[in-house]
């Protein structure tokens, strides 16, 4: 008789399993997405104190399919039709009456009507946002601001957490995201490999719809690097002929290394940057270089000529 209790009871908790699963997956915008496999958009601000004039405005794009989170930031000067910018429009919010919250929202849909110009084959920019008035003070390169941001509140489940609060708050119109879609996505965040988290600038208006295009297209896997990625070498760290030692192990590893040169300044962190809108060269190229501390992002600058261009700093002890 136990034993038959027990089957029941399993039984139960299965079909009670089964529905909660198809209630999930009616009613969940974000689960649907996680099945079809199309790309989920995150609206992200980050304020380290209320005198700024505008917070730093980031897109966040999630493909399920490969598990990746491109983090485009929207310079605050970023120009749209008409002369307006961002950060103007985020102060016409704020004369108007609105909030902090609610300004933002504002300036997140003035980029997004933005982007429907510049990618006409997605229409719809709208996404969770997330407004964050405790972040810390940027230093020189915000995508990787944001990057480190999420990564350190998904690093174990007290910082998850916070990050569980931040999309949980509410800001205003929210399109048809529930709190449901809100944990969902929370918890895809926390599961994330870090080398899946993608910074990136916006890029030139000009490249804006190819670039962006290869981030919302469905796919299992991110698309390869180059064979042998074209990439220039600039010492930023003061120490002579590192530059040379890090042309030579490039080459070793494949890389075609057309120049070595100065940076115009120092920096405190060795960056690789992708210069023609794939993430995946300069993946590739901090692995060849073999420094940890090396950081990629995406930063398109076609008149480089190059697919890569890497950032020699300090941090990077070549040997």
């Amino acid at each position: 008789m136990r034993q038959i209790l027990i089957a029941r009871a399993m039984a139960l908790v299965l079909v009670a399993a089964i529905l909660a699963l198809a209630w999930i997956e009616k009613n969940s915008a974000l689960s649907q997405a996680l099945r079809s496999g199309r790309p989920c958009l995150v609206w992200l601000a980050l304020r380290h104190e209320p005198s700024q004039k505008a917070p730093a405005l980031f897109l966040g794009i999630y493909q399920p399919a490969r598990r990746t989170l491109d983090i485009v930031f929207f310079p605050a000067g970023t120009r749209l039709p008409g002369g307006q910018t961002l950060e103007s429009a985020y102060g016409a919010a704020r004369k108007a009456g609105s909030d902090g919250d609610d300004a933002a929202r504002r300036m997140a849909e003035t980029a997004g009507e933005h982007l429907s110009n510049l990618v006409p084959a997605w229409p719809n920019w709208s996404g969770l946002p997330l407004w964050v008035d405790d972040s810390p003070p940027f230093q020189d390169e915000p995508p990787l601001e944001a990057r480190n941001w999420i990564l350190r509140r998904t690093a174990g489940p007290r910082q998850c957490s916070e990050l569980l609060r931040a999309v949980w708050r509410r800001h205003g119109a929210a399109g048809s995201w529930t709190r449901l879609d809100r944990f969902l996505l929370s918890s895809e965040l926390h599961r994330l490999p870090s080398d899946n988290l993608r910074p990136a600038w916006l890029p030139p208006e000009a490249q804006a719809a190819q670039v962006l295009g290869r981030c919302l297209l469905p796919g299992p896997a991110a698309a390869p690097p180059a064979p042998h990625p074209t990439v220039e070498v600039l010492n930023a760290s003061g120490r002579v002929g590192i530059a040379s030692r890090a042309k030579n192990i490039l080459r070793l590893n494949g890389a075609d290394v057309m120049s070595v040169g100065n940076a115009g300044g120092p920096l405190n962190r060795t960056l690789v940057y992708d210069r023609t809108g794939g993430f995946e060269n300069a993946a590739a190229v901090r692995r060849m270089l073999g420094c940890a501390q090396a950081q990629a992002l995406t930063q398109v600058d076609l008149k480089r000529l190059v697919d890569v261009t890497v950032v020699l700093a300090e941090d990077c002890p070549l040997q």
